[in-house]
């Protein structure tokens, strides 16, 4: 049962004795109160000590259309040093008490320069509401003096208003207020801040009014801001997450300014800085302003001049959006300062013929310094105002510009423009710095004044993709650009090209001529196709190595095995590591050896740009005839299936290739004092494998021509019998000569075209040493080393192990 009251209770804590609580959930009538103000909890003196898992739940109704009084659930003066820890501190505050300018209901107010206070609570919830239409100003913390620790892992403040004024009278609701006190956020530390206004009052601003005071205020439905600096200073080491919606009302993610002005305090001007870590904002309004970040700086033409800083630590992430009013990503206006240390990210959106700008400055100074940024929405500089972008690249998705002797700073940086988007400067300063195109028309960037020591104007891959050739990419780029150096300056300005899907990168030289280059990505693929080509092509040497074996030991007909791997390479583009199990069976046929083998290789290739997986399935028949005086004959056939998986670039691609081939062998083997032999050779081979057309994952069509490869080959082993059959040793050359093998096609996208064309004809070596082991009368093994040079492909190594067991 919630108790009434004849008067509001109200506790004091001035000394080092914590109160106790009798009510923590009290609703009060208005008439209940006295004086101007009500607080429920007044901290004062000398208070200290810390009072843990405090729970307050207020709700005040009205009983008159008085605006009295002020609303206050914790009230912090004196020379106080108390903290509110535990595992939570709950604080609500709920009224329809009516209001008039800041008037204002808060859950937590700091008032005194002396006073200290710490909240370390793991979490902290802070909810306040005002539900009458001309309610109070709403704050879940007023931190106008002294000094706030917030320590607790988890900081949640929820400000509701209802608030909807006329257009002589202003209201705004704030989650944290730092209007002079010194607020510091641990890196722990994570405050969520919700923020709701409900007015539908048309809004607008109160300037040179009849009453100053009112000045820089909003008239109409209250604005909601998640977090405001009007003075002193935050330093939030942790992350701060702001939700901020509005119907009619103004929406601010984090505003910073060095004026407010009240009823109460009249016009007040002071320094106001700010340095937050990670900050996200999602903001939408309506009707009304959405900004994700606001920063003001109003003249003081009475005292000295008063300074407005913000410093980004952190990554931002914020979203901005609005119907029919005006949305802003960075909303700077006077001599202020933002410091972007940081990733940004910013989306503005607005409504059918409303403006989203993701900056908009005017006479302040913003600096961009983080490696990635993106904003979504137009940049408008103003006012003779800077943008200063450092070492990294941003993102533009919208025009920018720059007008009223503005300027953009480029240092080692990048403006990547969204196509569509154009760039119009008065001045632009650029050290080394690029600006990267995705589209071209008459104008897409003009500077009037460019200094500084080099430019670049890069046409992106997408930009490439719309032409035919790297010369037509060059004058579309040239064409598309106004820029005229300072006077008495000569900056650089250096036209270049992104290699495309189809075309490799370009740069316009000194004298005007297209310098290309090759396009890594179909160089990878051509790369591909010749060492997996050749690497089937070139597999038949293991088969003619087991017939081999058998004219080593005439009878060693049966079950055999052998594993190969090897690595080969095409020029500096590709190289291939291969490993391959084969297995077979031959016996005697007549005066004949018949035999069948199957192999399976897999190969894994390091691309010029890219990897690629191939695996290979080969059958295979061949057969050898002996004859006494030491001729031999024998002749090989082979079906295989070759499946590639590729990935260069934004490059993936699959195709598979079907493979015969058929060839033979002629020899003689001289034996010499039963222990050294010799064995001259002639081998021809053809090789087709048919070709396969795919389209890649970025759209490029390739069309594999037929591949065709004749090979003649003449070559000699030598080995040496070790004694009592224990085995031999050898090895061997060949000189390889392939009259045919030439690999073609071409990849489109349907406007650029470009052949695959690799000549793998030409003549090449071949040598290698291998031994053999008779372990017993049943088990033998046998291994060796080969490789090939000369020739676009080359073998660095193929290494090949065998057994046999006879059982």
């Amino acid at each position: 049962m919630t108790p009434s009251f004849a008067q509001a209770p109200t506790y004091t804590w001035n000394s080092g004795e914590v109160p106790v609580f009798d009510e923590t959930t009290v609703v009060i009538d208005q008439d209940e109160t006295s004086g101007s103000v009500y607080t429920y909890l007044a901290v004062d003196g000398s208070a200290s000590g810390q009072l843990n898992n405090f729970t307050a739940d207020l709700t005040l109704k009205k009983t008159s259309n008085s605006t009295t009084p002020q609303l206050s659930l914790i009230d912090i003066f004196g020379k106080s040093n108390v903290e509110f820890g535990g595992s939570s501190l709950n604080l609500s505050i709920t009224t329809d008490i009516a209001g008039g300018g800041n008037d204002m209901v808060d859950a937590f107010f700091l008032g005194s320069s002396n006073a200290s206070t710490v909240i370390s609570a793991d979490t902290t919830n802070i909810t306040v509401k005002t539900t009458d239409t001309n309610g109070k100003s709403a704050y879940g913390i007023a931190a106008d003096a002294g000094k706030l620790f917030l320590t607790g892992s988890q900081v949640n403040i929820n400000v509701e208003t209802a608030t909807d004024r006329d257009e002589t009278n202003y209201s705004e609701s704030i989650g944290l207020d730092v209007s002079g006190a010194q607020v510091c956020g641990s890196a722990n530390a994570v405050m969520n801040v919700n923020m709701v206004s409900s007015g539908s009052n048309e809004t607008g601003k109160f300037e040179d009014h009849s009453n100053s005071d009112y000045n820089g205020n909003w008239w109409g439905a209250s604005p909601v801001t998640a977090v405001k600096l009007e003075g002193g200073s935050l330093v939030f080491e942790g992350t701060i997450n702001a939700t901020v919606s509005a119907n009619a009302g103004n929406a601010t993610g984090l505003a910073v300014t060095n004026y407010f002005a009240t009823t109460e305090n009249g016009q007040n001007w002071n320094n106001a800085a700010g340095k937050i870590n990670n900050f996200n904002a999602t903001v939408s309004s309506q009707s009304g302003r959405a900004a994700g970040i606001s920063v003001e700086y109003v003249p003081d033409e009475t005292s000295d001049k008063t300074n407005v800083i913000l410093v980004m630590d952190g990554v931002s992430n914020i979203s901005v959006s609005t119907e029919e009013g005006e949305a802003y990503g960075i909303y700077m206006d006077g001599e202020t300062k933002v410091d972007v240390k940081n990733n940004m990210n910013v989306v503005a959106t607005a409504g059918e013929n409303r403006t989203a700008y993701s900056l908009s400055v005017n006479e302040g100074s913003l600096s961009l310094n983080g490696a990635s940024n993106s904003l979504t929405g137009d940049v408008k500089l103003t006012g003779g105002s800077e943008v200063k972008f450092a070492n990294g690249t941003t993102t533009i998705d919208g025009n920018v510009t720059s007008e009223d002797s503005s300027s953009i700073d480029v240092n080692n940086a990048t403006i990547d423009l969204a196509e569509g988007n154009t760039l119009q400067a008065e001045k632009f300063n650029s050290t080394k710095g690029t600006v990267r195109l995705s589209s071209t028309a008459e104008d897409t960037i003009r500077i009037d004044e460019l200094t500084g020591d080099e430019l670049n104007v890069v046409a992106s891959s997408r930009l490439g993709n719309q032409f035919a050739s790297v010369q037509d990419a060059a004058k579309a780029l040239g064409d598309s650009i106004t820029i005229v150096n300072e006077a008495g300056t000569s900056t650089d300005v250096i036209l270049t090209g992104e290699e495309s899907d189809i075309l490799g990168s370009w740069q316009v030289g000194a004298n005007g001529e297209v310098i290309a280059r090759e396009n890594t990505k179909l160089a990878s693929m051509r790369g591909l196709n010749a060492v997996a080509f050749a690497a089937w092509r070139d597999e038949v040497a293991y088969t003619n190595q087991r017939m081999e074996y058998l004219r080593d030991h005439s009878h060693a007909y049966g079950a055999w095995a052998q594993v190969y791997g090897g690595e080969s390479s095409y020029e500096d583009k590709t190289d291939l590591k291969t490993t391959t199990i084969q297995v077979g069976a031959d016996t005697a046929v007549g005066n004949w050896v018949i035999g069948a083998t199957f192999s399976y290789m897999n190969g894994d290739a390091d691309l010029v740009r890219g990897t690629a997986d191939t695996d290979a399935y080969t059958l295979a028949l061949y057969g050898e005839r002996r004859f006494d005086s030491g001729l031999f004959v024998n002749g090989l056939a082979r079906y295989g299936r070759l499946s590639t998986d590729a990935k260069s670039g934004n490059m993936d691609s699959s195709y598979d290739n079907n493979a015969f081939s058929v060839g033979g062998n002629v020899g003689f083997r001289f034996n010499f004092a039963q222990q050294a032999f010799v064995e001259p050779t002639f081998g021809l081979q053809y090789a087709y494998v048919m070709g396969d057309d795919y389209k890649a994952s970025n759209g490029v069509k390739v069309e594999q021509d037929n591949f065709d490869a004749l090979i003649a080959s003449l070559g000699s082993r030598v080995g040496f019998n070790f004694p009592k059959d224990a085995g031999k040793i050898f090895a061997r050359v060949s000189v390889n000569h392939d009259f045919l093998g030439e690999i073609d096609g071409k990849a489109s996208n349907g406007i650029a075209v470009d052949d695959m064309y690799v000549d793998l004809g030409g003549t090449w070596v071949s040598y290698g040493v291998g031994m053999q082991f008779n372990v017993t009368d049943s088990l033998s093994v046998w291994g060796n080393a080969d490789r090939t040079t000369g020739g676009d492909v080359s073998t660095n190594y193929m290494l090949n192990a065998g057994i046999r067991y006879v059982f």
